[in-house]
């Protein structure tokens, strides 16, 4: 028994996850074999070894001169109540490779802000500098926004859209960095191998992706990710059965988690590059990458750990907020895209009768795969989230087809730098006036 104790601590130090024991005998866990086949038409980096976060940090700091990244942080003062943000700030703090970081926080009252704020004080770059915020609320920041929409850009309603943008807008005003990652700052469990993975593939001159798309599974006691599952990845099928050699399809099916919010990528490429409102932002991006960057300058690399996010509610009867927004954000944008920006009634009913056969089809899928797993699995609440997703659905459609989107253009840093030269000047200057002190 002692001898099996001693193996059992050697292998969970080394080789974790890798080999189990069984009847006495160390054997491979064919469960936890990681996929490597190349499907789709993007380049899939799954995570092979264990600890592999260690050497990507040491090759990060090796290469930080060479190629300056920094970290965009979107974040809610909602964090001010939630683990995720402590751990993102704990993990945050051992990170020595950054050579900027810029938090947006979008905060009700600058109390509220400076409070948010105070979270990442023991937070910096490899320098010792620290981060840049931008206080997406803040009276002097909204006044620039107005002032863009008078000039024809449209930045959209406070959410993470925006706040991603400005983040930008601080970067532009420190030396150049060439890759930027970001991620929400709501992530449970949130281990800085995260950020290493993610920024890696873009950063590292051996591979040097334009776009980096992260992903990972979320489940706990049972599935998560409900508007991926049962909306995103359902739609895809029935666009395709509308449209069955559409190549922006094939794109957006090759990712497995389109609508994860994690990602790297070239500066000068999402600078460049126009942001969409609302909370189809991840799918806008989705698009603008498809149209400005080759394919071989894509991958989607696997983040390892199940981490787990604040959840949204369904607010099956309020479309103006929860999933139930968000669904109808993500239809949006993904019928501007591939539908175009206004869409006949006819189009759409039979996009929604093939998207209903689709979603219902999947869930006995996933019921099998919780049943396999041992987690909770509510078929009639399945179902019923499907109802508000067709429902969300045909909502986009009606609002493309009466042409309400914007007409605006979306906000994009070099094309505002181009035609309002002084406008990064103001916003460094109102940034500085707001900033925590």
């Amino acid at each position: 028994m002692a001898d099996q104790a001693h193996n059992w601590s050697f292998f969970e130090k080394n080789y974790l996850n890798l080999f189990v024991l069984l009847d006495g005998v160390w054997v491979a866990s064919l469960s936890l074999v990681p996929d490597f086949y190349q499907t789709g038409s993007i380049t899939t980096l799954p995570m092979l070894r264990e600890r592999q976060g260690i050497r990507l940090d040491a090759d990060l700091y090796e290469i930080r001169e060479s190629r300056p990244m920094a970290l965009i942080l979107p974040c809610l003062s909602l964090e001010l109540e939630h683990k995720g943000l402590d751990d993102v700030v704990r993990e945050l703090g051992k990170v020595n490779y950054l050579t900027d970081i810029a938090v947006s926080i979008a905060a009700p009252d600058r109390n509220t802000y400076l409070k948010v704020a105070h979270k990442f004080n023991d937070i910096s770059t490899q320098s010792g500098k620290p981060p840049q915020f931008v206080w997406v609320d803040g009276p002097g920041v909204l006044s620039l926004v107005r002032e863009l929409e008078r000039e024809g850009f449209d930045l959209g309603q406070a959410g993470k859209a925006l706040s991603v943008w400005l983040a930008m807008g601080c970067l532009l005003l420190e030396p150049p960095v060439e890759v930027v990652a970001t991620h929400d700052c709501d992530i449970k469990d949130y281990d800085r191998d995260l950020l290493a993975r993610l920024l890696y593939p873009a950063a590292h001159p051996s591979l040097d992706y334009t776009f980096v798309k992260g992903y990972y599974p979320r489940f706990g006691d049972f599935l998560y990710g409900r508007v991926t599952r049962l909306l995103v990845f359902p739609l895809l099928k029935a666009l395709k059965e509308v449209l069955p050699h559409n190549s922006l399809l094939e794109f957006m099916n090759s990712f497995r988690y389109p609508l994860a919010g994690e990602c790297s990528m070239k500066f000068d490429f999402i600078s460049r590059s126009n942001i969409s409102r609302g909370w189809g932002v991840e799918i806008s991006t989705l698009g603008e990458v498809f149209e400005r960057v080759d394919v071989e300058e894509v991958c989607q690399v696997d983040l390892g750990s199940n981490y787990d996010h604040r959840h949204r509610e369904l607010s099956p009867q309020n479309p103006n907020d929860g999933l139930h927004k968000m669904a109808i954000d993500v239809c949006k944008e993904l019928f501007a895209m591939i539908l175009g920006r206004s869409v006949e009634g006819t189009l759409i009913s039979h996009v929604r009768e093939a998207y209903t056969r689709q979603a219902y089809g999947s869930i006995y899928r996933y019921r099998d795969l919780a049943a396999f797993n041992d987690l909770s699995f509510d078929v009639a609440l399945e179902k019923e989230t499907i109802g508000i997703f067709s429902r969300a659905l045909f909502r986009a459609g009606q609002d493309l087809s009466e042409n309400r989107r914007s007409e605006l253009k979306p906000a994009n840093w070099k094309q505002i730098m181009v035609k309002l030269p002084n406008f990064l000047g103001k916003f460094g200057q109102t940034i500085a006036a707001e900033a925590p002190r």
